[in-house]
């Protein structure tokens, strides 16, 4: 799992209650594994915005394609780096996808609970899951929509 993954998103307060709230966040999230979260990236490439602007390139808006052999290639605005993605959890029930980066954006792993809502896929920091739903589903790292698909994202389109 991860333990610092200061690649794609900032430090969130620690929640004291395994409590699913959703006033301000996506409802109706599916949670993504095995052969869902696998079919959902790979061979794919994704559209999507981080919730805070980056301050590496002012902006939050980003590109991902997932290539079958495990790598990515990672585009946020005049930045482009390779990378590796692979999907961590029990066998069939994979529920975490990770990602390692070459170049500027190296470092320690970057892994994410993935949730569907319509065509938008919302990602979570694993800390932020609890009973297979994010504790406060405002809490999002970034949300994308598969390339091609009209997406359901209230500000992204595809």
């Amino acid at each position: 799992m991860c333990v610092s993954c200061t690649a794609f998103f900032v430090t969130l307060p620690a929640l004291a209650s395994a409590q699913v709230t959703t006033e301000n966040g996506p409802k109706n999230l599916t949670l993504l594994q095995g052969d869902t979260l696998s079919e959902a990236f790979n061979g794919r490439t994704m559209d999507g915005t981080y919730k805070n602007i980056r301050q590496r390139t002012g902006t939050s808006s980003f590109t991902e394609t997932f290539h079958k052999n495990g790598t990515t290639d990672y585009r946020e605005g005049k930045l482009r780096e390779r990378g590796r993605w692979q999907l961590s959890g029990a066998p069939g029930l994979e529920d975490i996808i990770c990602f390692t980066y070459s170049g500027s954006m190296a470092g320690p792993k970057s892994c994410f609970t993935v949730f569907r809502n319509g065509t938008c896929l919302y990602s979570y920091h694993p800390s932020l899951i609890a009973n297979s739903r994010p504790r406060d589903s405002n809490q999002w790292s970034a949300k994308t929509v598969i390339r091609g698909e009209i997406s359901s994202c209230d500000d992204l389109i595809g």
